[in-house]
């Protein structure tokens, strides 16, 4: 009898043994993620391949860029492109016109278009929708199309060869993008339940004392989107800068597009100072026929301001555009 029910009873391995419909859902899902993981190697390669590039031409000799051996990796890091990227750029003094630009823009339209969000969002008076419509009109409008009349009006009130075409607008809540960060706040500011406010008011709070000491604390992630978008974007425009200020003034983004007649100036002293060092007019033969690798060190040092400040605060700005409901 016992041997009987030892032959009848599942022997433990068997037990252990995972079945069919397991190990083909296992299987399934191996192969989805090794599928999703290819894909977003994939992806990421695609974006990833511009900055790589710029990257690895940048450092490349002269004799490297016509080395059909060098594809990636230079044979030396070649630093002088930097330098003369730097001399056709003037680069201090266009990262000084693009630091007051792109900051003074960005702090003071993420400010204006916090209190017009949060107006929006938490007031209801006559005409606030037909209002609110207005300002999303004012993002459908390409910029390019007014930007005649905006010219002829900036000259008018002598704002032309200043940073005042930038900064006013932006401290009225518009500026580049901002019916866009209107939305984003007036979003933002919706979401939060109303008896925030109700409870502020009974403590004795106003309309303004809510908006400081309550909801714009708790909508830091909104800010810090707005502020960075805001900044990039600033950063990176050419369009307007080029119109509205002198070549003296200009920043990086629009001093990119002069660079070889800047760095041919340049050359004429400085590069023969470099040709008598090393003994070689390499780099002016190079210069004169448009160096690929000091074209992209004059783009990396455009955007190295750009990718560093992103750098450390990834982590907050991808939680802060799940907190915004930027990505529903």
């Amino acid at each position: 009898m016992k041997a009987a029910a030892r032959a009848l009873r599942p022997s433990a391995a068997g037990a252990r043994r995972p079945s069919a419909a397991r190990v083909l859902r296992r299987t399934r899902s191996r192969l989805l993620n090794a599928f999703l993981l290819v894909v977003l190697f994939s992806l990421g390669f695609i974006f990833l391949y511009p900055v790589l590039y710029m990257v690895s031409t940048s450092f490349k000799s002269p004799s490297d860029l016509v080395s059909p051996e060098v594809v990636w990796v230079p044979t030396g890091l070649d630093t002088m492109n930097y330098v003369v990227a730097a001399w056709g750029l003037h680069f201090w003094e266009a990262l000084r016109s693009s630091t007051v630009l792109s900051l003074g823009s960005a702090l003071l339209q993420t400010a204006a278009c916090a209190v017009v969000g949060y107006g929006f969002a938490r007031y209801r008076f006559r005409g606030s929708g037909a209002l609110f419509l207005l300002v999303v009109f004012t993002f459908i409008v390409p910029p390019q199309t007014i930007v005649i009349p905006l010219f002829v009006q900036f000259a008018r009130y002598g704002w032309l060869g200043t940073y005042l075409p930038f900064i006013v607008p932006s401290a009225l809540a518009q500026g580049l993008r901002g019916a866009l960060f209107v939305v984003i706040f007036r979003q933002f500011f919706s979401t939060l339940p109303w008896e925030l406010d109700d409870s502020a008011r009974i403590d004795g709070l106003g309309g303004f004392g809510i908006f400081t000491r309550i909801m714009l604390p708790l909508s830091r992630s909104a800010v810090l989107v707005v502020f960075l978008f805001s900044l990039v974007w600033h950063w990176n425009d050419h369009f307007f800068p080029a119109i509205y200020l002198q070549p003296a003034d200009a920043p990086l983004s629009v001093r990119l597009a002069s660079l070889w007649t800047e760095v041919r100036k340049a050359f004429v002293i400085k590069g023969r100072l470099v040709s008598a060092a090393t003994g070689t007019n390499a780099y002016l033969d190079a210069v004169t026929s448009r160096n690929e690798g000091v074209g992209m060190a004059g783009c990396m040092l455009v955007i190295v301001v750009p990718l560093v400040l992103y750098a450390f605060l990834q982590r907050f700005f991808t939680e802060s555009i799940e907190r915004t409901g930027l990505v529903e």
